[in-house]
């Protein structure tokens, strides 16, 4: 009678599964790589100062920059070397600027394309999860290790839950904020968070998911042994909003973030903000961001726009970006140091930009 049952069920169960690969807990991947002291301190030095600035009792202006995506943990460690020396040469007594690195091994698409190093490690549509996240979190210990903290834009809570020790910034990005998800995990973040506004740019949907990111939730997510397990949180106060552009203009004049500031401070939320000035803000020319952080550095430098807590950058060895045709099987032959996913500026521009602000502020 039973077999004769399960038989049945199967014709309903699981129909369009093609396998099951059993994953490590994030306990196991924590066990295997854990983190060190050194890294503990990075990721905790990077937090408490992110919330300081954000909420504007740090006055420095925070600066994340960094590759759209990793795609190749190498290249982006090399990358981390260069930020790491950068870094050190504007750091010490009357800094201005807080540098953090991106760090994004999720992507979120609109189209079949490939959705980040974390899913598809090697390019080839296998999607080798495991070796993603476990090269992933090695990639987080070398930089967090070397004294750089570390964003990204938060997607997946499976993924989340096996690097959330070593992270230092979440943001939430434009396509997912209206999601209600996203708006619950929020809360539970042991970390500061941002919220991009939406493509469309009507900015209530992002006033209501910083609202309700600040209140206690309830929510189900993996909890550290893999098991799915019921969440309470706290709530999250240590938000801000991110102004990314929309989809048809920039939203990054004086004029709009303080306009913006004054809706922020109406909905008794934190009324600064951090500007991207990469995607909608650029048109999605990445030669026109260092324009807009000039632009910028002269308001705040001036005095004028207070409200600005700080930038968001796209950054990379090389300058633009390159097409990616993954081919099942196959790993793409691509040039070493360019972008597959949005263009960014090369070192030389991103230098010449990050210090050309820090001299206006």
């Amino acid at each position: 009678m039973y077999s004769g049952l399960h038989r049945q069920i199967s014709r309903t169960h699981n129909v369009n599964i093609r396998r099951i690969t059993s994953l490590p807990s994030p306990a196991q991947l924590k066990a295997d790589l854990p983190i060190t002291k050194a890294c503990w301190q990075t990721v905790l030095e990077g937090r408490k100062t992110i919330n300081n600035i954000i909420h504007g009792t740090d006055p420095r202006l925070l600066v994340a920059m960094g590759p759209c995506s990793i795609h190749n943990p190498k290249e982006a460690f090399q990358y981390a070397r260069w930020l790491k020396g950068f870094r050190d040469r504007l750091s010490g007594a009357g800094s201005n600027i807080y540098i953090v690195m991106r760090v994004v091994f999720v992507k979120p698409r609109t189209n079949h394309d490939w959705t980040g190093f974390f899913n598809d490690p090697d390019m080839n549509g296998r999607c080798d999860i495991e070796k993603g996240w476990r090269l992933g979190r090695r990639l987080l210990l070398d930089i967090t290790e070397m004294g750089i903290p570390v964003a990204t834009e938060y997607l997946n809570v499976d993924s989340l839950q096996n690097v959330d020790d070593l992270y230092s910034f979440h943001w939430v990005g434009a396509r997912s904020i209206e999601f209600q998800e996203y708006r619950d995990e929020a809360s539970a973040l042991s970390t500061p968070v941002g919220f991009k506004n939406p493509i469309s740019g009507k900015l209530d949907i992002a006033f209501n998911s910083m609202h309700w990111a600040a209140q206690r939730n309830v929510l189900t997510a993996p909890h550290d042994n893999g098991v799915r397990a019921r969440f309470e949180t706290k709530g999250n106060p240590n938000n801000i909003l991110i102004l990314r552009g929309t989809e048809f203009e920039e939203n990054c004049s004086a004029e709009q973030i303080r306009e913006t500031s004054r809706l922020l401070e109406a909905r008794r939320l934190n009324s600064r903000v951090i500007v991207d000035v990469n995607h909608g803000n650029s048109k999605k020319d990445h030669l026109k961001q260092a324009d807009t952080i000039k632009y910028l550095g002269e308001l705040r430098g001036n005095g004028s726009l207070p409200q600005l807590a700080g930038v968001m950058y796209e950054s990379n060895q090389q300058d633009g970006k390159q097409k990616l045709n993954v081919e099942f099987g196959r790993r793409p032959r691509l040039r070493p140091g360019v972008s597959v996913t949005d263009g960014c500026d090369g070192i030389e521009r991103s230098e010449t930009a990050i210090l050309s602000l820090s001299e206006l502020l």
